[in-house]
């Protein structure tokens, strides 16, 4: 495995034997999707260059990337280098968005954690429904970014992105 060093490798080398023995055809890897929470339907998003990019989701979506869906029963596979802790919300949110934008039903979201000792499978049972997780989101109150001292501080992921640090643009009038 060139280009890795020694920390990289003993947590890498076991996931590339896992992902050798179960590899299925059916597989794909970098998903990108989005869920519509206000009406219950999911849609994959554009792959462009960039990794994660969300710019087409709407007001009431929710997107994310699933590192590998299998696209025969909507099966996802979220890949875990770090400390193992309860994922299930991320992976049922992400199996129930693939289950709607393939048209099929997805049962289980597995966390697949990389250790140096091996690699292992964690399951979730995933709901026909999220109307629980429906009813949390529309309790979030939407806003508009609101620009402060706060917007130059490094801690702030966004800034790039932000809406009030793009350019502002004015059509040209008609002549």
């Amino acid at each position: 495995y060139p280009g890795l060093n020694e920390e990289e490798r003993i947590k890498w080398v076991p996931l590339a034997k896992w992902l050798h023995a179960n590899r299925k055809d059916s597989w794909r890897s970098e998903v990108p999707l989005s869920w519509s929470w206000r009406d219950d339907t999911a849609r994959f998003l554009p792959k462009t260059g960039k990794a994660r990019d969300y710019a087409t989701v709407g007001e009431f979506e929710v997107a994310g990337t699933i590192d590998i869906l299998d696209v025969t029963n909507a099966g996802v596979k979220d890949i875990k280098t770090g400390q193992e802790r309860d994922e299930s919300q991320q992976l049922i949110t992400l199996a129930h968005a693939a289950s709607k934008a393939l048209g099929v039903r997805s049962d289980v979201a597995t966390a697949v954690y990389a250790r140096a000792t091996g690699v292992t499978e964690v399951p979730y049972d995933v709901p026909q429904s999220l109307d629980d997780t429906r009813e949390r989101l529309a309790l979030i109150p939407y806003s508009e970014p609101v620009p402060g001292p706060w917007c130059e501080d490094k801690f702030c992921k966004l800034r790039k992105t932000c809406p009030t640090k793009q350019p502002k643009w004015k059509p040209a009038p008609f002549t």
